[in-house]
């Protein structure tokens, strides 16, 4: 799983720099995590579309305190993809 998230992570680094998706601050590798949109225990797949950049601060202050699946958790997942979609058009 490590070696799947590594190829994932250095995937949206190259597309997307090494800036949280949540703060938009950049970071080095190390302090990037990659957080799963919808939870690997839900199905969730380590793919580029499933996996979110975070910083350790935004990872664990931010995403983690909102309940997952509720309509702020989904509306804090859309509002930090934004760019991937302007940036893929």
């Amino acid at each position: 799983m490590a070696g799947e998230m590594r190829i994932v992570k250095d995937s949206l680094f190259a597309k997307y720099g090494l800036r949280c998706e949540v703060c938009k601050k950049e970071f080095s590798e190390e302090e990037l995590t990659g957080h799963h949109i919808i939870m690997q225990c839900r199905g969730g797949p380590t793919t580029e579309k499933n996996i979110l950049l975070a910083c350790v601060k935004c990872h664990f202050e931010v995403i983690n305190k909102i309940e997952y699946g509720t309509e702020e958790y989904w509306e804090l997942m859309n509002e930090c993809l934004k760019h991937r979609q302007k940036e893929e058009n």
